[in-house]
């Protein structure tokens, strides 16, 4: 039966993700670095509307001005706090355990997280909090498949899941948006969180 609503936006061939409607969420939105165009200079797309991420949704992007720091500033107190929460503003895959960051040891949830600059900092996992795992899972290239095939599946941590951790070792202000994956995930943007103090 047909209910009459089969050509509202979002309501056909959708999966689950973040929506940017300004009437149903006018706070949400997401930061996009743009970089050098092929041609060597640089090209502002304000204003622009382009697809984006592997559904290819249409998004309207906007530059901020550029004193506009993307990430808000880490609290006051953060430096001299003994406990933290981690809020995890992208997904984060944790290859070994699944749920929690492989840097902790599964049985006593303490290890060291090693971070830029000799920064590391040792935590011990005293509670968390994480929706429904989702899955994750790219296209793979190789001189076998040349037209590719889906690649490993991945259980994926989703943002805005929350790690209450106490700080045994070195300086919690180390942590601001920094990522809890360890290796290429790391590296890929996976795992970010904002800290705040408990």
């Amino acid at each position: 039966m047909n209910s009459g609503k089969g050509s509202e936006n979002g309501q056909l061939f959708r999966s689950a993700g973040r929506d940017f409607a300004p009437e149903r969420c006018s706070t949400i939105g997401f930061a996009l670095a743009t970089g050098v165009s092929r041609e060597g200079n640089s090209k502002s797309l304000h204003g622009h509307t382009r697809r984006l991420g592997g559904e290819g949704r249409f998004v309207r992007i906007e530059s901020a001005p550029e004193n506009n720091a993307l990430v808000p500033l880490a609290p006051e107190n953060l430096a001299s706090a003994s406990a933290v929460r981690v809020v995890l503003i992208t997904p984060a895959i944790f290859e070994k355990y699944g749920w929690h960051p492989d840097f902790l040891d599964p049985v006593s949830f303490v290890g060291k997280l090693t971070l830029p600059e000799n920064k590391n900092i040792e935590l011990k996992m005293i509670a968390a909090a994480i929706p429904r795992a989702q899955s994750y899972s790219g296209w793979q290239f190789d001189k076998e498949h040349p037209r590719g095939q889906p690649g490993q599946p991945w259980r994926v941590v989703p943002a805005g899941s929350v790690y209450w951790f106490e700080v045994t070792k070195g300086n919690a202000a180390n942590l601001w948006a920094e990522s809890l994956c360890t290796e290429q995930w790391k590296v890929d943007g996976w795992g970010i969180g904002l800290v705040g103090v408990v």
